[in-house]
């Protein structure tokens, strides 16, 4: 009768072959997960600008997006009730968003602390003038590319592909 199998030595071969696949694969799939956490921060931060612009149309009140010392540290969105860029414990809390581990977010100087919409949906700065900015998003270390988010003058945003060497310029 004979006898199935594999013998240790066809074992080990087999698993030396598994484990040179594995690890040959694991810098791709190291590269795909920050493409796809940066595209998923994208978006997050997308969602929280229309969030605060719909919610500030809606209550008809002004409402601040404002980040926690730098946007990767994560934002609040609240509304603003009484125009003085700061949230107060009596004015409503509507969204907190966590840090953003992994992620580099920059904002211009108009932008780079906070983004606050006007009754008509419009950005508006602290001072009261229209709010036009930039907030660029790379994941560290930087991806072949990242995400420039653009607000306008009317307060919509969008957003634009950016390559490499912006990241590196925006992390410096």
């Amino acid at each position: 009768m004979k006898e199935h199998g594999l013998s240790l030595l066809e074992l080990l071969t087999t698993l030396a072959i598994v484990s040179i696949l594995t690890f040959s694969a694991l810098p791709a799939a190291s590269a795909w997960h920050r493409q796809l956490s940066l595209q998923t921060s994208t978006q997050a931060v997308m969602h929280s600008l229309a969030l605060a612009r719909q919610e500030a149309v809606t209550r008809g009140v002004r409402v601040q997006m404002a980040c926690n010392g730098s946007w990767e540290n994560g934002w609040t969105i609240f509304a603003d009730v009484n125009g003085n860029n700061t949230h107060d414990g009596s004015e409503p809390l509507i969204f907190s968003q966590a840090a953003l581990e992994g992620m580099s977010i920059r904002g211009n100087k108009p932008v780079a602390t906070q983004v606050t919409y006007r009754e008509d949906g419009s950005s508006v700065s602290p001072n009261g003038s229209m709010q036009l900015g930039s907030l660029t998003l790379c994941s560290v270390p930087t991806t072949n590319s990242g995400y420039a988010i653009r607000i306008a003058r009317g307060g919509r945003a969008r957003v634009e592909r950016i390559q490499d060497a912006q990241c590196l310029t925006q992390s410096e």
